[in-house]
């Protein structure tokens, strides 16, 4: 079992750790990755997402969602469970995402990539790293191809969908045995306006 980031404790402050560890169920045992993971936002990693890849290695990427503007993050790494390593994807597009991502859907699709899709930009009231706002990547949609080691933009989403993963907004996203992902609710606003609508994306038509 891989963990990564997560909030550390700090008086009257928040932080986040960008370090991982790794619970061996044969021994009972947690012990902390080789290195930290590279590229954490200024306040540390709140709210990325990982995936499995086809390949055996985990992708992480995105996560920062404090407020503060240009903090949440498009870069990306991928822990080798091999040598116990995080390494970057690259210095920038089209290594790391096309969007700046917090409180996103991350989901390793059939053939081993993965689907990165909606979420905030900063702490969903502010800008990316790349200056987008929440109404940028809200609806927008990328893949991961663990061969090329590239980010492709897909097919945008019919709704904006922010605050994945947080409090009662929670957004959730499965493959399908088909290999479609169906994901729902989510905020349209990135505040407070609340949606149950759900919609299914279909890595063959790229059509949500």
């Amino acid at each position: 079992v891989l963990v990564a980031g997560g909030q550390i404790p700090c008086v009257e402050c928040t932080l986040y750790t960008n370090t991982a560890e790794v619970f061996d169920p044969s021994t009972g045992n947690w012990t902390s990755t080789a290195n930290d993971i590279p590229n954490p936002p200024v306040d540390g990693l709140c709210s990325p997402n990982m995936a499995s890849l086809g390949n055996g290695k985990v992708l992480l990427a995105g996560g920062g969602c404090s407020s503060r503007v240009g903090n949440t993050t498009n870069a990306a790494s991928i822990y080798d469970p091999a040598t116990n390593q995080w390494t970057a994807t690259g210095t920038g597009i089209p290594n790391f995402m096309n969007y700046g991502r917090d409180q996103f859907g991350m989901v390793r699709l059939r053939g081993g990539n993965a689907l990165a899709f909606a979420g905030c930009s900063g702490g969903c009231t502010e800008l990316n790293i790349l200056g987008q706002d929440f109404f940028q990547v809200a609806d927008s949609a990328e893949i991961y191809g663990f061969q090329s080691n590239t980010w492709t933009v897909v097919a945008t989403l019919t709704t904006d969908r922010g605050n994945f993963e947080t409090s009662n907004l929670n957004q959730g996203a499965v493959v399908l045995p088909d290999g479609r992902v169906l994901t729902c609710n989510g905020t349209t606003d990135g505040v407070s306006q609340k949606t149950n609508t759900c919609e299914i994306y279909d890595p063959i038509a790229n059509t949500w």
